[in-house]
């Protein structure tokens, strides 16, 4: 990674500057206090301690989602830290720069170039110093998203690299399996990496089954099968007046896909939705192009970069499908939530791996679609962070004063509407154990 012509200087001047802005957010954007799901954790964490349970409530999982990583910071959190959330929301910077390096070293194997390196390393930045996912950020816990992509991430590499000739497959696929369930344990990320592990071994077995065998009009039902997908997204759209709930589950999937194009616009507005629609096509058909070629392709299984390409690609397209299925009765709106993002994320950054390797058409004009991603959404999310900044604040006068506010006051101060009696509980635990905002208070005890 070191640059030697003016051309790699700038572009890793582009890096830095990309991490730098990342890690300034984080350090001036944050907040002690709980947000949101925090509340609930730490209520459960409460209630866990108090009945000598806190390690059923470490494995314990919320809808289907393990969070051990963040249910032991917590319990690290309320030991040693005064329950003060601030360190916690700082770990996903080492955990982004460790997803960097673990993409910068598959590029350094498998890229030859090293300006297509420097472009490749600028363009991963872009998508993993995304502020696109800033919710990710928020949370005392969030970083267990970032962490059980990462796992993931590490798994399929492990299980692409395990399908190479001559390598030792039976331990890398065993390191794989080890990591995926480090993934499962971490969030539900884990799922949509096992299935992404499960749809890549079976279409390696495919592509295997048509070079030992003929298989008659292999090439015409594969171009079959990648345009009728592509005619089922476009028309899910609600120009076309289709209806049911397969056609509205696809809609769904297109406007996650491409939700990271839209994360600049007001998730609410038809605009919003428009434009994630349109990134989530041009997503979708990248990421058909990619499959299409890896099983026509006579060499797609002789390098590793194809094969971990297409594995993040079905990463991405895995937590899309769960989420678009899982979460049906969430209003269209929400599915431009930030806390998608990871899963869409995934899909550029296959896309841009895949492309790197012989369509510089192609990885051009993905590479500048995600730049202006990256310009559009971080520019906009730095200038909401001084009015986070300023809600946080409010947050933290309203817990102070929680005593003399109804719980429809409360509600709106901490903008969580989900389980004020349980926020109520823990603002008492934390004043009587004199933490997080308390801890100069005067003991109450």
């Amino acid at each position: 990674m070191i640059p030697r012509r003016p051309t790699e200087i700038i572009l890793l001047a582009v890096i830095v500057l990309v991490i730098s802005v990342q890690l300034n957010y984080l350090l001036e954007v944050r907040t002690a206090i709980p947000l949101q799901d925090d509340w609930s954790y730490l209520q459960n964490m409460f209630r866990a301690i108090d009945t000598h349970r806190v390690g059923a409530w470490v494995f314990d999982s919320t809808n289907g989602h393990f969070v051990v990583p963040s249910a032991l910071a917590y319990l690290f959190s309320s030991s040693y830290l005064s329950l003060d959330l601030s360190p916690l929301r700082l770990l996903n910077f080492p955990l982004c720069l460790a997803v960097f390096f673990l993409v910068a070293h598959v590029i350094n194997r498998e890229v030859r170039s090293r300006f297509l390196r420097f472009y490749l390393y600028t363009g991963t930045c872009f998508i993993i110093f995304n502020l696109c996912f800033w919710e990710h950020l928020a949370l005392g816990g969030g970083f267990g998203a970032i962490l059980s992509v990462l796992f993931g991430g590490i798994a399929l590499y492990y299980i692409s690299k395990g399908t190479q000739p001559g390598a030792n497959w039976k331990s890398t696929l065993l390191i794989g399996l080890l990591f995926l369930v480090a993934s499962v344990l971490s969030l539900g990320a884990g799922y949509a990496a096992a299935a992404a592990a499960l749809a890549l071994l079976a279409l390696i077995g495919l592509k295997k089954l048509a070079a030992s065998r003929p298989m008659p009009r292999y090439r015409t039902v594969i171009s079959g099968l990648t345009c009728l997908v592509g005619f089922l997204a476009i028309v899910a759209h609600p120009f076309f007046h289709l209806t049911g709930r397969v056609i509205k589950a696809i809609y769904h999937f297109v406007l996650l896909a491409g939700s990271t194009g839209s994360s600049f616009l007001d998730k609410g507005s038809l605009t919003a939705q428009n434009v994630a629609f349109a990134c989530g096509i041009i997503v979708i058909v990248a990421s058909l192009l990619m499959g299409f070629g890896f099983l026509t392709s006579p060499n797609s299984l002789n390098r590793l970069l194809p094969i971990f390409s297409l594995a993040l690609v079905l990463f991405g397209i895995a937590g899309c499908v769960a989420v678009a299925i899982g979460r049906a009765y969430l209003p269209t709106s929400e599915f431009l939530n930030s806390r998608y993002t990871l899963y869409p994320s995934l899909c550029l950054l296959g896309i841009l791996l895949n492309f790197a390797q012989s369509k510089r058409f192609l990885l051009t004009h993905i590479w500048c679609l995600i730049a202006a991603s990256y310009l559009l959404d971080t520019a906009r999310e730095q200038q909401m962070g001084f009015f986070r900044m300023q809600l946080y604040q409010r947050m933290e006068v309203a817990i102070r004063n929680s005593d003399t506010l109804s719980d429809e006051q409360l509600r709106a101060a901490l903008h969580w509407r989900e389980n004020t009696k349980g926020v109520q509980r823990v603002i008492a635990r934390m004043r009587y154990e004199r933490s997080n905002l308390f801890r100069s208070a005067p003991d109450s005890r």
